[in-house]
């Protein structure tokens, strides 16, 4: 039945002449697509900071270090660092990467307000806001957002994040959990199957 429900993706993927392999997950029942894409589009990574130098350059090594997708910047948005080990840091990435540069925005904390400045200035066709304390730990994860945000009919895509501890702080949004919104599956172990496999 697993193989046969394989076989019928791939069918409707080539009858729909969309690019991308199929995987079948072994330990639940759901099936990964992945979109295959000739080129990379550009995609700005936007990074709102304010000093914390050390968290800010472990988010920035593993993207640099981990990530395999090439077509990309990252742009960090200051908003008013004033310690010398965060200033310093801004500059040796400078003078490292090409694709990286720095805005300065002394304004009030505002994080849709810093977003959305950095945004006009972006390069990118598909914009990554990815806060100051994350760290990447799958190579291929902007080639996974990408396939799945150049859909037609998908507005936006997020990853799973974990806490430190490896349990899940993040596995989606579900309108109405919580009066408004919440998080999905938060407190839930990594390898956690989820409903019907869904978490995985």
């Amino acid at each position: 039945a697993g193989d046969n429900g394989m076989k019928a993706i791939k069918a409707a993927l080539k009858r729909r002449k969309i690019k991308a392999h199929v995987g079948k997950d072994e330990k639940s029942t759901y099936y990964q697509v992945v979109y295959d894409f000739e080129k990379e589009p550009m995609v700005s990574i936007l990074i709102p900071t304010k000093n914390q130098a050390k968290v800010t350059r472990e988010c920035l090594e593993s993207i640099y270090k981990k990530t395999t997708y090439k077509n990309f910047e990252v742009i960090l948005i200051d908003n008013g660092s004033d310690e010398k080990e965060a200033l310093d840091l801004f500059e040796e990435f400078k003078k490292k990467y090409q694709n990286f540069r720095v805005m300065r925005k002394d304004i009030k904390f505002n994080y849709s307000k810093l977003n959305n400045l950095a945004a006009e200035k972006a390069k990118g066709e598909y914009l990554v806001l990815l806060n100051n304390d994350t760290e990447v730990i799958a190579t291929n994860w902007l080639e996974l957002l990408v396939g799945y945000a150049m859909r037609p009919h998908v507005g936006a895509v997020g990853a799973k994040l974990l806490y430190p501890d490896e349990t899940v702080q993040h596995a989606g949004v579900i309108l109405g959990l919580g009066g408004v919104a919440s998080h999905a599956y938060t407190g839930s172990k990594r390898g956690d199957l989820g409903i019907c496999g869904r978490l995985r």
